[in-house]
């Protein structure tokens, strides 16, 4: 029997970025086609959890995925452990393709092929509990749902932060590893009971947890409810809180990465490591502040991509000449913040002598700092209440020291010296210098 390819619907609810039209169309459409589909309320949060799930809807290949940008795509599977070459994936643009042409290409039939690729290691780390899923079941011991009714189940479900199945409940995905499981469905009544599809199912799936998989009933119940109902599981379960925390963070292109390490040395706030090839990899993507995308700007490379940002190309969109040519934001982390305008004042007050008092020195020197940090806000994009949540400065040039080492001693596993790195990046440039201010 041949299967055909999954698809898989990426609502986005992490972010308004996705035109909510073209959204709504494209969920709809997929609801009132009956054929099965994937829905993710958040594909970067699933990436960020290492979601078992993703490996399984991801498992036959190739993959049609509605969500953003084909290159986000792309590497936010690879940070998952799911790398998959230009054959294997199919990306329609929510952000910038019309409803119509997005369902075209997922209504294609298209063979798929198993099974997948083998899982890579991944940069991200998996959740210590699986969040709970839900199935929208649909099969024999069913009547069918209309379209209209599918859409606003689903849809009031991503809305509620839950990935959905749409299509019958597949007992390869009752596995140990697979957590919680609520099968939602207008059971035909008189012809099997919720007990006996439960039993049977469970029999399918030796090893998986009774008391993991939940079966109820959606007959009376409108999408609210049923959202509700979910949330009571989910809560009773245990499970992580998937709507709890907005999936802001960054994922690496390593077509374009050449290693240079400038992201894990100017990040203050832990979202970077090493991997075992000693390249830079996110390994604390909930560390991330919201919104700041200033890491990609210091990238020379523009390999650093954050799917939810606004405007390309950090935002996963092809790279342009333009882009390429355009001057790179380049400035050592202690200038940023502050360490070197208060030398500058230092040697200023050496040369004047007594000129200043010591209260009106500290006085302009925060002058100067602030008047640095708003034109350094405005240049790298970061948040307000991201630089008002800095550490102190000392805090700040002790986790400056240890990214630099850190950074170093992954050049020295690759055989280069941090010192000739620094050369080729700078091209004869001081990036400290473009951060001083002015006399």
């Amino acid at each position: 029997m041949k299967r055909e390819s999954p698809v898989i619907y990426c609502h986005c609810a992490g972010a308004r970025l996705l035109p909510e039209d073209v959204k709504n169309r494209v969920l709809r459409g997929l609801a009132e086609s009956g054929r099965p589909f994937e829905a993710a309320s958040d594909l970067c949060g699933m990436a960020a959890r290492r979601d078992p799930e993703l490996s399984r809807i991801t498992a036959r290949r190739p993959v049609r995925i509605a969500a953003c940008f084909p290159r986000a795509v792309r590497w936010i599977l690879s940070a998952a452990g799911i790398p998959l070459g230009a054959a294997e994936l199919d990306v329609s643009n929510l952000r910038e393709e019309s409803a119509e042409d997005v369902l075209g290409a997922l209504a294609r039939d298209v063979a798929a092929q198993e099974p997948g690729a083998s899982r890579a290691p991944g940069s991200l780390s998996p959740a210590a509990t699986p969040p709970l899923r839900v199935v929208l079941h649909e099969g024999p011991e069913c009547e069918p749902l209309s379209g209209s009714r599918k859409f606003e189940i689903v849809h009031a479900l991503l809305e509620a932060g839950f990935a959905v199945r749409c299509g019958p409940l597949d007992s390869a995905r009752l596995d140990r590893d697979a957590g919680p499981v609520l099968v939602l469905g207008e059971w035909r009544e008189g012809d099997v009971s919720i007990s006996e599809l439960r039993r049977g199912w469970l029999q399918a799936a030796p090893g998986y947890p009774e008391r993991d998989l939940e079966i109820r009933a959606l007959k009376g119940l409108d999408a609210a409810s049923a959202a509700a109902i979910a949330e009571q599981i989910r809560r009773e379960s245990g499970t992580s809180e998937s709507a709890a925390w907005r999936p802001w963070f960054p994922v690496i292109d390593y077509d374009r990465c050449t290693g240079c390490m400038q992201c894990l040395s100017f990040c203050l706030f832990d979202v970077y490591g090493v991997d075992e090839r000693s390249r830079p990899r996110v390994v604390h993507p909930e560390k991330c502040k919201t919104n700041c995308p200033a890491c990609s700007r210091v990238c020379p490379e523009i390999a650093i991509i954050f799917p939810k940002y606004k405007a390309a190309p950090i935002n996963g969109a092809e790279i342009s000449g333009r882009d390429l040519e355009r001057d790179v934001v380049k400035a050592d982390i202690s200038t940023l913040l502050g360490g070197n305008i208060y030398r500058l004042l230092r040697e200023r007050n050496r040369r004047a002598e007594s000129r200043f008092s010591r209260e009106r020195d500290e006085s302009r020197a925060l002058q100067e700092r602030l008047r640095c940090l708003r034109e350094i806000q405005n240049d790298l994009d970061i948040p307000p209440e991201v630089l008002g949540a800095l550490p102190s400065y000392e805090e700040i040039e002790e986790k400056a020291r240890k990214a630099r080492e850190a950074a170093e001693r992954a050049l020295r596993d690759r055989g280069e010296s941090p010192a000739t790195r620094r050369r080729q990046d700078s091209q004869g440039d001081d990036s400290s210098a473009s951060a001083e201010p002015h006399e």
